[in-house]
């Protein structure tokens, strides 16, 4: 499968992005349709705020958009407080295996 091309509807064809993880190449969505962005994290606290890789990715998008915004992320790494910077953004639900809690 090295250097081959995949397909996922609705998105088209997956290629390896700069991280090496397979990524849609055709054209992003309008931000403004979405109505629920489920956000990835090492972890996260109690408050909504994530660990993540230290880039900001996921802040720079979450600052920019009006839809929900569910971290998902096992109870056991559900902190109750992790270090956080001025432009970090905490998500507005969190999901774990006991149930979603509304902050």
């Amino acid at each position: 499968m090295a250097g081959e091309s995949l397909s996922v509807h609705p998105w088209g064809p997956l290629s390896p992005g700069p991280f090496g993880l397979k990524e849609p190449t055709t054209e992003a969505v309008d931000p403004g349709i979405l109505e629920l962005v489920v956000v990835p994290g090492l972890a996260f606290d109690r408050e909504g705020f994530r660990l993540g890789h230290g880039k900001g990715y996921y802040d720079r998008f979450l600052a920019g958009i009006r839809a929900f915004s569910l971290g998902v992320v096992p109870e056991a790494l559900l902190l109750p407080r992790l270090p956080r910077d001025p432009w970090d953004i905490p998500v507005a639900f969190l999901a774990t295996e006991k149930g979603v809690i509304a902050l």
